[in-house]
């Protein structure tokens, strides 16, 4: 990440406390990911270790609402307006869905890794990536570079 950009929405009533609406970029700045967080350093430091789209992150844009409730709302919206990338489990998008209530985006497909092209995915998997998640990010650089 490389810039940040902080905005003041306007005060109101709500539950809970001062809360961090945030969106992640990637460096042709589609919009990677969007969320909430009371602790916007430590969101992002839980992203950074789990989350496979971080490496992509190049900008970050932060809105601070003064409840959850209220960053909750611009969340959803935001969710629904802009498509980000990465995060639609928790605010579902339109359209058929798949196994675990994300959209469909393609044709799913099986394929059997021989051991040899087995062992160089695994050698490259993230602490903690699945290897269906590891395929997808070679994949998605492989053809980046193209």
């Amino acid at each position: 990440m490389n810039q940040q950009q902080t905005t003041k929405a306007t005060p109101g009533t709500g539950a809970g406390g001062p809360t961090t609406l945030y969106r992640y970029y990637d460096t042709a700045g589609a919009l990677l990911y969007v969320g909430i967080t009371e602790h916007p350093l430590a969101r992002a430091d839980s992203h950074a270790n789990a989350s496979t789209w971080w490496p992509k992150v190049a900008t970050a844009r932060f809105e601070q609402f003064p409840t959850r409730d209220e960053a909750s709302a611009a969340e959803r919206e935001a969710i629904r307006v802009e498509r980000p990338l990465h995060n639609n489990l928790r605010y579902p998008l339109p359209g058929p869905k798949g196994p675990v209530g994300r959209p469909v985006v393609g044709k799913p497909i099986n394929l059997r890794l021989g051991p040899d092209l087995q062992a160089r995915v695994d050698a490259a998997a993230l602490p903690g990536e699945k290897r269906a998640a590891t395929i997808r990010r070679l994949l998605e650089k492989a053809l980046e570079s193209e």
